[in-house]
This record gives C-alpha cells, sequence and structure tokens, in this order.
C-alpha cells in the first residue's frame, strides 16, 4: 500500500511538472481514473504474505520435513482473515 501511494504521489508530481500544454485536463482526468481504479484494485484484492518456517536447513531424501506456514496481511503482518 505505501508503495502504490509513493508510486501515484511521484506519478502525479511528473505529470503536473511536464503538464503546461492544452492536454492537461484530460491528463489530469486520465490520472483520477487510474489512481481511483488502483485504489478499487487494491480493495478487491488485498496483498497478503506467506512466510514459511522450516524446522532444518537441509534435509536427506527419506527425511520427514517439518514446517509452519503463516499467512499475513500486507499492510500490517497481522492474520489475514481472509
Amino acid at each position: 500500500m505505501k508503495n502504490l501511494l509513493l508510486n501515484i504521489l511521484l506519478l502525479t508530481l511528473c505529470t503536473q511538472a511536464a503538464a503546461q500544454t492544452a492536454n492537461d485536463t484530460i491528463e489530469r482526468n486520465i490520472l483520477d481514473n487510474l489512481a481511483l481504479r488502483t485504489v478499487a484494485i487494491e480493495a478487491l484484492f488485498p496483498e497478503e504474505r506467506v512466510y514459511l518456517h522450516f524446522d532444518n536447513t537441509a534435509y536427506y531424501l527419506t527425511e520427514t520435513m517439518w514446517f509452519k506456514a503463516y499467512v499475513v496481511s500486507g499492510e500490517d503482518n497481522r492474520p489475514t482473515t481472509l
């Protein structure tokens, strides 16, 4: 989410610095539409992270592998509710 907002802010600043033409209104509408679509996608498909913890660093062919898996929210690293 932080990277997304930073990218949107950077894109906005670059667009505003270069937009001194008659197409300024059209470019702003496109950028606003893109920002709204990005926020909507973020709401529909929230970021998740998967962490795996293993009991060993290397395994033999017949050895049992034990692990734990954690699925957390990408925003605050808390267990996901999905």
